[in-house]
């Protein structure tokens, strides 16, 4: 009897054990299932590679460098040389306008500098032969002259008179043998040889003499005439004045000299600026790039606008704007990742050209202008697409790499759900562990927007939950509260 007793009593405390266990497992089992159910929804796996934090905008893709060429004068159009989308090289004529007025000024003022350099090489010539001064000296002569014939008036008178006499008595003797020679009666001598040759000697010769004594006679009578007149005083000082006149030409020579050098200059400046005009009717290309925009037609005027523009299109710029959190982290040189709309899932390297220094506000907001100069690519891009640009302000290579929602943080300690050897996270939940998951304690690196560096505490190929699920508590029955960690990384 109390044998049995014992036995009922043990198969009591078994059958009690084993329902106290049965509880315990569907309890777990029960637990292992929801949190299967939360944690599979989705996983991923730790990997190694490069995690980069980045800062970046919108914005549309436009050249580097932009030349708007524009006439220097109006006018009307003569003719246009290029089309939109010619490439053009450095000194092409891209057009022109009509230029018959401007050439013609060119001539002109070519004309005038010839002149003006004519009359200033004449006037250094004769500065330097020294005629002026030989005027001077003549004058001077002159006045000498004048003077002493004024002094000897009477004494001139006298030889003047005698000399008058003198010739008048050549004349009549001269016209005495000139009609001897050419008496008519004498004629028959030419028909004579050896008469012939005599007579027009003689005749000749009379001739001569006749017209040597008239003119002696006129110039003796010139000087019996200024005799009688005498040298009065006005003469005398028309003498003077003549060397005073003469003077002041040899005076001003030099200032003559600067004034033509100055009127030379001026020419000069003339022509060049008809030549700058004519020049400026011609829209030459200063560089080699692409033809842009085009704003004439031949046979419009030109109203000194734009004309056309000429662009850079090998290397291309897309300009952002940064608030003021996100360009303390941006410098120029940092390397930039383009995306372009019009081009799904391709990437382009960029560098940070320039930042403002000087904020824009818009709307508002503080905003520094940043211009992303894309790398040379073989991708389709134009000017004008739409692009996103995102600097890339910190990077860190071969470092382990979860998502950010699969960190957790509970009393201060950042953690994450790994799943255990063996175990499979989902509905059904798995072998190893009741959940399938373990918690692991993290350290964190470098974060972005998405995804955070793992320092310690994981390997690569690591199985991690990406969800919220709760954590079991220190009973090991049931999960306490936890939550998703948001910090980031340095």
């Amino acid at each position: 009897m109390k044998k049995r007793w014992w036995i009922a009593l043990v198969a009591v405390i078994v059958v009690v054990c084993l329902a106290y266990a049965g509880i315990s497992v569907w309890q777990r089992v029960s637990a292992g299932r929801a949190a299967a159910q939360a944690v599979g929804a989705e996983t991923a796996v730790v990997t190694r590679g490069t995690l980069q934090v980045t800062v970046g905008a919108s914005g549309s893709l436009s050249p580097e460098d932009e030349v708007s060429l524009s006439f220097q004068s109006g006018g009307q159009v003569a003719e246009v040389l290029v089309e939109v989308g010619d490439a053009v090289q450095a000194g092409d004529v891209l057009a022109r306008l009509d230029d018959t007025a401007a050439r013609q000024a060119v001539a002109e003022a070519e004309l005038a500098v010839q002149q003006a350099q004519v009359n200033l090489d004449s006037t250094r010539i004769e500065a330097q032969s020294g005629l002026a001064q030989a005027n001077v000296d003549a004058a001077q002569a002159s006045y000498t002259e004048a003077s002493v014939m004024a002094a000897h008036t009477g004494d001139q008178l006298t030889s003047t008179r005698v000399s008058l006499a003198e010739a008048q008595d050549q004349v009549v003797t001269a016209q005495e043998n000139y009609d001897q020679a050419w008496d008519p009666a004498r004629d028959w001598e030419l028909n004579v040889p050896f008469r012939k040759s005599a007579l027009e000697n003689e005749r000749d010769a009379t001739r001569r003499a006749l017209q040597s004594a008239q003119y002696n006679l006129q110039v003796a009578q010139a000087a019996y005439n200024l005799a009688v007149a005498g040298v009065s005083d006005s003469s005398v000082e028309s003498a003077r004045a003549q060397v005073l006149n003469a003077q002041v030409t040899v005076d001003k020579q030099p200032l003559q000299i600067q004034q033509l050098e100055a009127a030379l200059s001026q020419a000069q400046l003339q022509l060049e600026s008809a030549r700058r005009t004519l020049e400026g009717m011609t829209l030459v290309a200063p560089v080699g790039e692409t033809v842009t925009a085009l704003n004439i037609k031949a046979g419009e005027m030109a109203a000194g606008g734009t004309a056309m523009v000429l662009s850079n299109l090998t290397t291309l710029v897309v300009d952002i704007n940064l608030d003021e959190t996100d360009v303390v982290s941006a410098s120029v040189g940092q390397e930039a990742i383009v995306t372009v709309d019009a081009l799904s899932n391709a990437q382009i390297t960029g560098t940070v050209a320039s930042i403002a220094p000087v904020a824009q506000v818009q709307s508002g907001v503080v905003l520094y202008p940043v211009r992303v100069r894309l790398s040379p690519t073989d991708l389709p891009v134009r000017a004008g697409m739409t692009a996103d640009a995102q600097i890339v302000t910190a990077s860190r290579e071969n470092v382990l790499i979860v998502p950010l929602r699969a960190i957790q943080s509970a009393n201060g300690q950042s953690f994450v759900l790994r799943q255990v050897a063996g175990g499979q996270g989902g509905p059904s939940g798995g072998p190893g562990t009741v959940s399938g998951f373990e918690r692991v304690p993290v350290t964190l690196g470098l974060t972005n927007d998405t995804d955070v560096e793992i320092t310690s505490g994981l390997s690569e190929g690591d199985v991690v939950s990406v969800v919220a699920v709760p954590t079991q508590n220190n009973q090991g029955g049931g999960f306490g509260p936890f939550r998703i960690f948001g910090g980031g990384g340095g």
